[in-house]
């Protein structure tokens, strides 16, 4: 699952997203790679990242804005010929407590860079990636 943007190559991987159970808050992780084919260093603010759990709460479909757990995000120039950067520790995390009755649908998250969002959509009621990923041009 990619997207490119310019000479940037998002990917994700394997996902895995758990209740918090002491506040009711739903951690969402991933493996993130990014190819970066461009002349120099890439950092992405962590402002840049965010993301909407999606439930359903006795029959209502309800959003939940989520934020980026970490710091900003810095992939060094990774020609074709080698591993992309894994960036460790990609995750997001609800921003408000979510009912103890809430059933989970999807995580949807995007990544600005370059006048566009990579946006990936992860369901959890097939505990797999929504095809396909997109990108979006920011108005």
């Amino acid at each position: 699952m990619s997207v490119t943007i310019g000479e940037v190559k998002f990917m994700v991987g394997s996902s895995s997203y758990t209740p918090d159970g002491g506040e009711h808050r739903v951690n969402f992780g991933t493996n993130l790679l990014i190819r970066n084919k461009t002349k120099s260093e890439l950092t992405i603010p962590a402002s840049n990242i965010t993301g909407t759990y999606y439930c359903k709460i006795d029959g209502e479909d309800k959003p939940y804005p989520m934020q980026y757990d970490n710091g900003d995000i810095v992939a060094s120039v990774t020609p074709s010929n080698e591993l992309p950067t894994e960036i460790g520790n990609f995750g997001l995390t609800t921003e408000e407590e979510i009912p103890a009755n809430a059933v989970s649908q999807k995580v949807e998250f995007s990544i600005k860079y370059g006048g566009y969002k990579a946006i990936f959509a992860y369901s959890m009621t097939d505990d797999d990636w929504i095809l396909p990923p997109k990108k979006e041009k920011i108005e």
